[in-house]
């Protein structure tokens, strides 16, 4: 009788321990599995990273969404790691035309959109000391980015004129090993600070820990005559409607535009100092007058190696001239000397003039 009590218990035990290894767990009502493996199916890998919110079912092209599988990182690439990377700034600022050229080395691999702080600060546990889980997700974005086009300048992210996609370089991939990796969203992470300090604050520590090594935070400033004017014509869907000659106007939306923008940069320079951010600012009118010298800055600050191939590459795709789009918009004298009495509060932005 003892024999038979003692069998059934190691049997439930064993039962137990199967349920836990194969079980997935969930989050705040949301399914996440376990650190994927080598042996993992491909449905699997794919369904894993799809609770993550990798793939959205907003993309353009939903039948590569639909046959696309996630293959993890081998563990020696997730150990070759020694550098995270995230941008903050302003939307419309120049972030994007960085986090390309990034991602197109051949040893950084940057997500496109992921929106890391968002996703960390809604729900704790899916990324916090879970290293590799983190680093996977954000390779299989920037893979999947590239994969579905979300760079091209049709069909993807919509940009008008020009593609953010860089062909026959790393976007999507690596070569050998990851020295940097991380997330390009600078609008959405200073949302994460505006609606929750702590939070913010709280989330940028855990990353540091999950992530094991030195993180830095890359901020892209523009002309804030021009952002400003880019984000009303962005917002107001009236950009391929205007030029120099007949300019749009709408003089309270400018208004509502030029103080939305200014709490942006408040915000952002208030993030940098509270939470202490290892910050490297990139000027967008310097980096497009001087696209190689700017990305040879940045890669010594980021400790990445940069070839004179890849630095020529970024020359080729660099715009030829940077956009004014201030000359767009209908500006009036108040709105103008609004703008330059804001900028003159930050030292930052002191060298920007409307001419």
């Amino acid at each position: 009788m003892l024999r038979l009590e003692i069998r059934l218990v190691v049997f439930l035990a064993a039962l137990a321990l199967l349920f836990l290894l194969a079980v997935e767990w969930s989050v705040d009502g949301r399914r996440y599995g376990p650190a994927l493996s080598d042996g993992d199916s491909p449905r699997r890998r794919s369904a894993t990273y799809r609770s993550a919110g990798i793939v959205s079912t907003k993309t353009p092209n939903k039948k590569r969404q639909k046959n696309y599988s996630f293959d993890p990182l081998p563990s020696n690439v997730v150990e070759s790691v020694d550098g995270f990377l995230f941008f903050v700034g302003y939307a419309r600022s120049g972030h994007s035309i960085v986090a390309s050229f990034l991602d197109a080395h051949p040893n950084v691999v940057i997500a496109h959109e992921y929106a890391l702080f968002n996703r960390w600060a809604e729900t704790p546990d899916l990324f916090n000391n879970r290293r590799e889980f983190l680093f996977n997700t954000l390779f299989n974005s920037s893979h999947f980015s590239a994969q579905a086009g979300l760079r091209q300048g049709k069909g993807g992210i919509k940009k008008k004129g020009y593609s953010l996609e860089v062909p026959s370089w790393y976007q999507g991939t690596y070569e050998g090993g990851i020295t940097m990796i991380g997330d390009k969203a600078g609008g959405m992470t200073a949302q994460v600070y505006r609606r929750n300090k702590d939070k913010f604050v709280s989330v940028y520590r855990q990353l540091c820990s999950t992530a094991g090594v030195p993180v830095y935070a890359i901020h892209v400033v523009r002309n804030p005559y021009d952002n400003i004017a880019t984000m009303l014509l962005y917002n107001d869907h009236v950009k391929q409607t205007t030029n120099v000659t007949h300019k749009y106007r709408n003089i309270d939306a400018l208004r509502k535009q030029i103080k939305a923008y200014f709490v942006q940069v408040e915000s952002v320079l208030d993030m940098m100092k509270q939470a202490g951010l290892n910050d490297i600012t990139i000027h967008h009118s310097s980096f497009v007058k001087n696209p190689k010298g700017t990305m040879q800055r940045v890669c010594n600050s980021l400790s990445v190696t940069c070839s004179e191939s890849y630095l020529q590459m970024v020359a080729e795709h660099t715009f030829s001239n940077e956009s004014q789009s201030r000359h767009l918009v209908e500006w009036t004298p108040e709105l103008v000397k609004t703008v330059e009495a804001n900028i003159a509060k930050h030292p930052i932005l002191k060298h920007y003039k409307f001419k």
